[in-house]
């Protein structure tokens, strides 16, 4: 049953999954940059090194939903969003829309995406009615970025109906600063330093210096996106 318009209900909360299917094809920091930040010349610790470079990055991404370098992920939805009709009268007759109205209903049709900054929507893909897969054509979806936050929203057409299942949409999408040197300068001096205070303490069973890096995690928040 298409999106009725002129008419307002609630909004389901749609549920979702992520995952990164092309990595970065590098990390944010050389493995020359991170032995000079710790004093290190010999090689011996290079693959420990190399690993802690990557932890960084993940943690540092995890904490500001943002991807450091361009990378691609896909996400998937059960459907798309929309209102759940409902009768809103004392009578049963559904109330036309104020403007206030109509906007929430435009926000509710939108998809949030949960990793920034987008570079580019690849594709958006659905299984139809049928059970069979189709790729949305680029003009059928409009997407919008405000305060550093990208929505996509549908076309005068609406989104498309979907055959009910798990995992019925599905969006690929590039994310990423860019390169090496996109990456702003705070975040990467945050891994610099999460980077040493992991060598610092590699051989401690306490992870409790780790977690308590109140003045250090304030270089992240001029970073964090607040999706929802």
């Amino acid at each position: 049953m298409p999106h009725e318009e002129g008419t307002v209900g609630r909004y389901l909360m749609m549920e979702s999954s992520s995952r990164c299917v092309v990595p970065p094809a590098t990390e944010p920091l050389s493995l020359e940059e991170v032995k000079e930040h710790l004093r290190i010349d010999s090689s011996a610790e290079d693959a420990l090194l190399q690993m802690y470079i990557e932890a960084a990055r993940k943690v540092c991404e995890h904490n500001t939903a943002r991807a450091l370098i361009t990378q691609t992920w896909e996400t998937t939805f059960d459907r798309f969003p929309g209102p759940v009709l409902e009768p809103s009268g004392l009578d049963g007759e559904l109330l036309t829309l104020s403007r206030t109205a109509t906007r929430t209903l435009r926000e509710g049709l939108a998809i949030t995406l949960p990793k920034g900054p987008i570079q580019s929507i690849e594709a958006i893909r659905y299984r139809n009615e049928s059970g069979d897969w189709q790729t949305m054509d680029q003009d059928a979806y409009i997407r919008d970025h405000v305060a550093g936050v990208d929505r996509i929203y549908p076309g005068p057409a609406g989104w498309p109906e979907v055959d009910g299942l798990a995992g019925a949409v599905c969006i690929r999408y590039l994310v990423g600063f860019g390169g090496r040197w996109a990456t702003p300068a705070a975040l990467r001096v945050w891994m610099l330093l999460r980077i040493g205070t992991m060598y610092e303490n590699r051989e401690k069973t306490s992870t409790k210096t780790l977690s308590r890096l109140p003045m250090m995690d304030r270089l992240l928040e001029p970073y964090r996106l607040s999706i929802y």
